[in-house]
This record gives C-alpha cells, structure tokens and sequence, in this order.
C-alpha cells in the first residue's frame, strides 16, 4: 500500500521519534545499571517497546470496536459522548423528521 506524501513524513517522524526515545531509554538505563550490559538494556528496551506495541494495538482495537457497536445502535458520533448532547441543529431534523413519519402513517 503506497503512502501520500505527508502519511510517509508522518510515519518517518514517528519511527525517528521511536528511535530516539529508545536511545534515551538505553543511555539512561546504562546509568541507572552500570554493571548491566548495554545488549541487555537494549533488549529490554526492545522488550517494553514490543509490549506497549502489543497493548496499544490491543486498546485501539477495542475502542474501534465500541465505537462501530455505538454507531450500529443509533448513536450519532461517538465523539459526542463529550457533550452534554447532541447539536441543535440535528435535534431539529429529528424531530422533523418524526413528524413526517408521523403524518405519513397516520
């Protein structure tokens, strides 16, 4: 799958920005463990970063999935679950919309 141009600096800006937390994890593991090799810091680090890969990918599933199940019972945006309800505009069309269902069927 090609990337757009600002998707593949994106994802080089995220993959430096990977490394060079990695690096600083290692530089300051080194420190804290002096008698410790730097293989073993690095495969640690190798380790925590594999893990807290593992597990956001495992929460962004699971918001993904609880996102598609509010939309699939009638919720309008699951972004407005940070609202105390939904636009006016759309409360208008609804009720509109009631009234020529009600119309309709009477």
């Amino acid at each position: 799958m090609l990337l757009s141009k600002s998707n593949q600096q994106l994802a080089s800006k995220l993959l430096l920005a990977t490394v060079l937390l990695g690096l600083l994890a290692v530089a300051a593991g080194s420190k804290l463990a002096p008698t410790v090799s730097v293989y073993s810091i690095l495969s640690y680090c190798a380790l925590g970063a594999a893990a807290l890969f593992v597990l956001l990918a495992i929460a962004a599933a699971m918001m993904m999935a609880f996102n598609q199940f509010i939309l699939r019972y009638g919720g309008t945006d699951t972004q407005w679950f940070w609202f105390p309800s939904e636009p006016a505009g759309l409360v208008k069309l609804r009720e509109q919309a009631r009234k020529k269902q009600g119309n309709a069927n009477s």
